[in-house]
């Protein structure tokens, strides 16, 4: 998968607190770039879940640990990619929650993982090695109809 070199890049360290900033930067990205709004908020929306379990899940509390996140466009489609150099933690691999099952008798956990695989047109993990460091790598493709199209 090549990515081109011009797009999105936000380096956050894992707390959660960190999010929000790079959602902003995200937005006034992917806004100057004309992508619709519509999808801007579906993939902060994946991107917060998706780095929340990284914080929560993949590093040790006492951890320092860096999140890079790189976005580029593609005939439309908006491509996300996450990395990480935590221990391999593949969130993708939660078991599916029963979204049928009464709110009492439901299991805790799993949701925003559903959530992720209902809004992504594909949502991939890998665990590779980069630059001899093997690293957690999510990619997230969300596909949309650009603005000259309508």
């Amino acid at each position: 998968m090549a990515q081109p070199s011009v797009g999105f890049r936000g380096l956050l360290e894992n707390r959660l607190d960190e999010i929000s900033k790079l959602a902003e930067a995200f937005e006034k990205w992917a806004t100057d770039a004309r992508v619709p709004q519509a999808t801007i908020r579906a993939v902060n929306l994946m991107l917060d879940e998706l780095i929340s379990n990284v914080v929560m899940y993949a590093y040790p509390a006492s951890q320092r640990g860096e999140i890079l996140v790189d976005a580029w466009i593609s005939p439309g489609q908006l491509e996300v990619r996450l990395t990480d150099h935590a221990f391999a933690f593949n969130s993708l691999q939660a078991r599916q929650p029963d979204v049928r099952a009464d709110i009492d008798d439901r299991r805790i956990g799993g949701l925003g993982i559903h959530f992720v695989r209902q809004l992504a047109d594909v949502v991939t993990y890998e665990r590779t090695t980069e630059g001899g460091q093997e690293v957690n790598r999510v990619h997230i493709v969300k596909r949309y109809v650009p603005d000259s199209e309508h």
